[in-house]
Order: C-alpha cells, then structure tokens, then sequence
C-alpha cells in the first residue's frame, strides 16, 4: 500500500512479528514525509490533511492487527487492558484532530507534529515493544 514511504526500522524498534513492524514502518514513513517533505504545510492543509488521513487509516488497521495478537497471548491481562486502553486515547485524538482540521480550525504545526509522534513513537516503546516478550516471531 504504502510500501514507497516506508521507513526500515531500526533493530532496537522490531517487535518481531512481521505484520507489525511493517505498520510500524509505514506510519514511521509517513510521520517522516509530515515533517520533512513539505516542512512549511500546517496542519489545515491539504497536504497535511492527505498524510494525517492515511496515519488514521494505518493506526486504525495496525490496532485491529496487534489486538487481535496480543489478546490471544500470554500477556498479563493488566498489559493488555493498559495497551487497548492506550490505543483507544491514540483513536480520541486522531478524530478530535481531524474534526479540527474539517472544521477549519487553525492547529499549531509543532503541536501536531509532536502529538502525532507522541502516538507513533512514545507508543510503539512504551506498549508495542511489550508484545514481543509474549508473542513467537509471526
């Protein structure tokens, strides 16, 4: 699908499990061509709007993907309640954001940028990395 903006991730970043880590490649790329390709665009344009929808569509088939996954795993079920719970604010933010961005709002770039990241990154160390220690290589 989106296999040209891609990122490899870096060794320390792989869960492992192909299906995953290849998301994680995808919304990696696409946050990378959010803040470098066109570094002037703000978040109610219609290029940042294009990138922010396709984030949206991954998160929400990469959630699906390492639910199914980690529910089905030896997982402390805290672990697993923490995870669902966290992706569930990740899916809050992307629709309030993206009903700012239909309804005109003007959205600080910066801010975005860093709550976008803040769903990739800081969730993908904080919760995804978990999966690994329950889950054979997939």
């Amino acid at each position: 699908m989106m296999a040209s903006s891609a990122t490899v991730l870096s060794p320390m970043l792989l869960t492992g499990i192909q299906s995953i880590d290849l998301e994680h490649g995808e919304l990696l790329g696409l946050l990378d061509k959010l803040v470098h390709d066109k570094p002037y665009s703000t978040p109610n344009s219609e290029y940042f709007s294009e990138i922010t929808s396709k984030i949206g569509a991954i998160i929400h088939r990469h959630f699906e993907n390492e639910e199914k996954i980690f529910t089905a795993s030896p997982m402390p079920e805290d672990d697993k309640a923490a995870h669902i719970r966290a992706h569930d604010e990740i899916l809050d933010q992307y629709a309030q954001l993206h009903l700012e961005q239909m309804s005109g709002k003007q959205l600080d770039r910066t801010h975005t940028i860093r709550m976008i990241q803040k769903w990739v990154l800081e969730h993908l160390t904080t919760h995804d990395l978990k999966i690994k220690a329950y889950v054979t290589k997939q």
